[in-house]
């Protein structure tokens, strides 16, 4: 498989990591679950909350864009692979760090989650290994 094409399918996978952000707030219910929980406080748990979820849209549509439009430079580039190998290093502490410490592993949920960020590891890992 060209590894053009799989960073513009990672390309792509960043837009849906967007998306999925952008969905959340509805998703996981957060105004019902932060009224319940932080009902004076609120304010101050909400609002940083949804900064944080705007700057991760933000981060998702820029790497996005990235492998969409500077596939090449990617590749073929010292800066580009480093911020290729700083995408699969993000995916590497998301999957084996992150997700055991807060969330675990013992949920089906869990290994789904894991399987959908493992996606997002060889599309960035493959690349980049085949550049080097």
């Amino acid at each position: 498989m060209n590894i053009e094409f799989l960073l513009k399918i990672g390309g792509i996978y960043n837009i849906l990591c967007a998306l999925l952000h952008l969905a959340f707030p509805k998703i996981l219910k957060w105004d019902e679950i932060l009224k319940q929980l932080f009902n004076e406080q609120r304010p101050f748990i909400e609002q940083p909350l949804k900064i944080m979820n705007w700057c991760l849209f933000i981060f998702w549509i820029i790497l996005a864009y990235i492998p969409l439009v500077h596939t090449s430079e990617l590749l073929n580039t010292g800066l580009g692979r480093t911020l290729l190998s700083s995408i699969v290093i993000f995916w590497s502490i998301r999957i084996f760090i992150l997700q055991p410490a807060y969330i675990g592993v013992k949920d089906p949920i869990s290994w789904k989650m894991i399987g959908f960020f493992l996606v997002g590891l060889l599309l960035f890992a493959i690349p980049l290994l085949k550049s080097i």
